[in-house]
């Protein structure tokens, strides 16, 4: 009389869930990360399209002031930008500091301000850049 070994091959149904169940783990935190990792760069880009309008305004105004410092004017311009779907408020304000250590004894600070509604969080954002005009040639 023969003997009849029933020999294992293959997974059970048990194993098999249990490996489904650690992939499926796995794969949602990668995609959690991604998710996070595409909302910082969005953020990050909308930051540097900021800089980059504010930049623009403060060398537009100090191009304007250097022709003439004592009549240092805002330059025209629109007051709001749109770029990749996010619409950008500019503001530039100008304002004499008197300094008696600067030759010519005064100072004009220019300050531009960049503001924008982030459209994933509802949050109003902004960005200023300030620097200093003489006279001094």
């Amino acid at each position: 009389m023969q003997k009849y070994h029933n020999k294992k091959s293959g997974f059970g149904i048990i194993e098999v869930m249990v490996a489904l169940s650690v992939l499926a783990v796995v794969v949602s935190s990668f995609g959690a990360v991604a998710s996070q990792a595409l909302k910082i760069a969005l953020s990050s880009e909308e930051s540097l399209v900021a800089a980059g309008v504010a930049q623009d305004v403060l060398e537009r105004t100090i191009a304007v002031c250097e022709k003439n410092p004592r009549q240092a004017v805002a330059p025209t311009f629109e007051k709001s930008i749109t770029l990749n779907n996010v619409t950008y408020s500019r503001e530039v304000t100008i304002e004499e500091v008197k300094n008696e250590e600067v030759l010519g004894g005064t100072l004009w600070r220019i300050s531009a301000l960049v503001q924008w509604l982030d459209p994933r969080t509802d949050k109003n954002k902004q960005y200023s850049l300030t620097t200093e005009l003489s006279e001094w040639q």
